[in-house]
């Protein structure tokens, strides 16, 4: 037999060889450095056999882990992935890699109920077996909320024979049901109460602005009713009439203002009124008038507080302030509270002509015997009045109801 020596590879006949006793020899070939088969780790001749059962090396049952030899028995008992083992359970044999899920869902291995019933029950119906058959599930009475019992489901067939609220049951769900109904009946009913009330609320708020309405029309009616009383129609017209007034000084037929206050109710009417023919009375500005000074006429009531004449349907107006400064409030003709364009120059000392066809309802106006205009056709009423007002306290007007009207010429 020829064999190849592992030191310098010379191919030597087996029959040749003659065994070496020597120990110097025998030390010599025991320290020869040869490698691992396993992990190609160099080692001597000598330790090598040691090495080998010691080395580490890929599992046999392809486990994948690598285990040394001498420990592979134990690897296999204990660790080893590949090896099957007994499931507690079901006592069916698992690879040991696979056991954790063989006990739930996915392998439906059949488990102990953890109440303790005695039964194996796969995982996916494990619920189900509590909820509806496991004998030692805590469960409550059949009769529900009317009872308080609760206990093992063994003991529950006993406990609905004696129990005397479970024959009520049906009486009692149906009469809960009825006073769930009520209850919602009179949750409608509430709602439509608010509603109703949240309307009478608004009902009422209206009422109380038409009550004021009608309380304020029935001062107007009662002042219409006071000065109708106070001012008689005269058809002569106003030749013997003389001023009263409100908030102004009168001095004969000379009104000016009681202070220096802008005003909106200070104003002076004739004490007489008539409802047909033509009149004609005049009005001379004694010094300059300011902001609303106003000369019209008015239908049988006094001018109600905070108004001015001109603005309210029962009075016409010409506002004569000469330096209105650009705000138009202070001139043209106003009735009903709108204005319309008329001239605006009255200057100190003018003479202010008002001309009244109460028959027609036409009021023209005249400037030192020259007609200005026409600014309302619509004077009519059963107590017309000559109407002055006077603002802040340089204003002063002399009104003269005697005066003789103007013979017919062309106007400015």
């Amino acid at each position: 037999m020829v064999v190849t020596c592992p030191v310098c590879e010379e191919r030597i006949d087996t029959a040749k060889l003659k065994p070496v006793t020597a120990k110097p020899i025998l030390l010599k070939l025991a320290a020869i450095q040869v490698r691992c088969p396993t992990c190609n780790q160099a080692t001597d001749r000598d330790s090598l056999g040691l090495h080998v059962s010691q080395c580490p090396s890929d599992c046999p049952n392809k486990c994948g882990e690598k285990v040394s030899p001498c420990k592979q028995e134990e690897h296999e008992r204990t660790e080893c992935m590949a090896m099957c083992q007994v499931c507690d359970a079901c006592q069916q044999s698992v690879q040991r890699r696979f056991l954790r899920d063989h006990s739930h869902k996915k392998f439906d291995c059949p488990i102990d109920c953890p109440n303790g019933c005695g039964e194996k029950i796969k995982p996916k119906q494990l619920e189900e077996h509590t909820s509806s058959s496991c004998g030692k599930s805590v469960v409550k009475c059949t009769a529900g909320r009317f009872c308080t019992w609760s206990g093992l489901r063994y003991d529950l067939n006993e406990h609905v024979q004696s129990c005397a609220i479970v024959k009520l049951s049906p009486f009692l769900t149906s009469m809960l049901e009825e006073h769930k109904t009520m209850l919602e009946v009179i949750a409608t009913h509430e709602a439509h109460l608010k509603a109703a009330k949240e309307q009478l609320a608004l009902t009422n708020s209206k009422y109380l602005s038409l009550q004021e309405q009608v309380d304020s029309l029935k001062s107007q009616l009662y002042a219409v009713q006071k000065i109708a009383s106070v001012l008689p129609v005269r058809p002569e017209g106003f030749h013997s009439a003389r001023l009263i007034g409100k908030g102004v000084r009168i001095d004969g037929f000379t009104i000016s203002a009681a202070s220096s206050a802008c005003d909106a109710f200070r104003y002076a009417l004739a004490d007489t009124s008539v409802c047909s023919g033509v009149h004609y009375w005049e009005v001379t500005k004694l010094a300059a008038t300011d902001c609303y000074s106003t000369v019209g006429v008015v239908d049988g009531i006094t001018i109600p507080d905070q108004t001015r004449i001109g603005t309210t349907g029962n009075s016409w107006g010409i506002r004569i302030e000469h330096n209105h400064r650009g705000f138009p409030q202070f001139t043209g003709a106003w009735n009903a509270d709108a204005m319309k364009d008329f001239p605006d120059n009255w200057p100190y000392n003018c003479v202010i002509g008002l001309l009244l066809d109460a028959d027609s309802g036409r009021l023209t106006v005249y400037k030192d015997g020259v007609m200005v205009g026409v600014p309302f056709i619509n004077v009519r009423g059963s107590h017309l009045t000559p109407a002055f007002a006077v603002c802040h306290s340089s204003p002063s007007l002399r009104v003269n109801f005697t005066a003789t009207r103007p013979q017919e010429q062309n106007s400015i």
